[in-house]
């Protein structure tokens, strides 16, 4: 009876072509490589170290993934200048409402009228007490201010927040900051606690 002998993989047999000589390696590193499946690319790759050869093989090489960097606790945002629309509760993202016309929303359609060719984003925010001097730190999300059938709508189409840094309430602009939001566990400094429950 014959023993068994081990069947080799194309791999190894390419592998041992290029081995023989160094034309043959070039000849073998010019031609396209065919994609393996992860597992099998993990059994040759394996049995080709255990033969030594794994020099002379080339693995095809993935092109470089473009990450975007993870913004830093200690990296500051660059401050972008807003039009400041007050309201007298904080607003919730993705709210659609139309504003009632009181005195302040009068003054304020008047405002943006005139400024409308200034006026890039606007941050509709509640300034604690309805009191401007308190307006740095305050938190509010991005509006769009429009008409519709004579009456002024605002709408939210996005949940990013951010901070007020300077408010000059003469100009009625403001320069704020996108707030990053952090995760429940670092919220509620939970990360690294094992008790409760586990969600799946």
């Amino acid at each position: 009876m014959k023993p068994k002998t081990k069947r080799r993989t194309k791999a190894q047999i390419a592998a041992d072509e290029a081995l023989m000589t160094e034309s043959k390696t070039e000849d073998v590193l010019a031609k396209p490589v065919k994609k393996v499946r992860a597992t099998r690319a993990k059994k040759v790759t394996s049995s080709v170290e255990e033969e030594g050869a794994v020099d002379a093989i080339s693995t095809p090489k993935k092109a470089a993934v473009k990450r975007t960097a993870k913004k830093g606790k200690n990296a500051s945002p660059k401050p972008i200048s807003m039009y400041v629309l007050k309201f007298n509760t904080p607003i919730l993202p993705y709210a659609k409402f139309p504003l009632t016309h009181n005195k302040y929303i009068q003054e304020f359609v008047k405002m943006y009228e005139e400024d409308k060719e200034k006026v890039n984003r606007i941050i509709g925010v509640h300034f604690p007490q309805n009191n401007n001097a308190q307006a740095e730190g305050a938190v509010g999300i991005e509006i769009v201010v429009s008409k519709k059938n004579q009456m002024t709508m605002i709408e939210s189409q996005d949940s990013d927040r951010f901070k007020i840094e300077e408010y000059d309430s003469t100009s009625n602009f403001a320069m704020v900051t996108e707030v990053d939001d952090v995760t429940l566990d670092e919220a509620f400094g939970t990360e690294n606690n094992k008790s409760g429950l586990e969600l799946n």
